[in-house]
């Protein structure tokens, strides 16, 4: 008769049981007592390895055996490589993406500060023109014969001009003439 054990566990893969940090290498195509076998297998070897603790250099000898009779020799560093490799070059070219996208928003900021720079330093120049003009018509109404040149709170006119920088990221400013 068999039991329900056996009905649940037929596959035809082969695969690994974790055990301690060791891994036992198993078909899973086996019965329920394959297993036990196995399992009494491994426990009687163990006991056996157990009896030369008090003999450091046979035990260690004893572990080696058990080891290579029922661990696998060489564990798939491979496919964890692989997977740490794609996660580094999916993260690597995220960062790329990021990096692209700050560099295309900062020249777009760039430029958008340039030319907002250039319209106020073209008002600016418009404006100071303005009140040259104004100047003048004030200076002309006023009888400008006699013209002097001094601070506005002594009486006299001051003209401004204008400071040109080549620089587009400078603002141009004024300085009167005469100071």
């Amino acid at each position: 008769m068999t039991s329900w054990y056996s009905a649940s566990l037929v596959l035809s893969e082969s695969a690994s049981c974790s055990w301690d940090g060791c891994l036992l290498q198993l078909n899973l195509s086996v019965t329920w007592q394959d297993l036990q076998s196995v399992i009494r297998q491994f426990h009687h070897n163990l006991h056996e390895t157990a009896q030369h603790v008090q003999d450091p250099k046979a035990l260690k000898e004893s572990v080696k055996k058990l080891y290579q009779k029922h661990c696998a020799e060489d564990i798939k560093q491979e496919g964890m490589e692989e997977d740490i490799q794609k996660e580094y070059n999916r993260q690597r070219e995220y960062l790329e993406k990021s990096v692209e996208s700050l560099k295309r928003k900062l020249h777009k900021d760039m430029e958008s500060h340039r030319q907002d720079n250039m319209r106020i330093m073209q008002e600016n120049v418009t404006l100071i023109k303005e009140i040259n003009e104004l100047r003048r018509e004030v200076r002309d109404t006023t009888g400008g014969g006699g013209h002097h040149r001094g601070s506005p709170t002594e009486g006299g006119t001051a003209e401004f001009t204008l400071v040109h920088t080549i620089h587009t990221s400078s603002i141009g400013f004024w300085v009167p003439n005469g100071g």
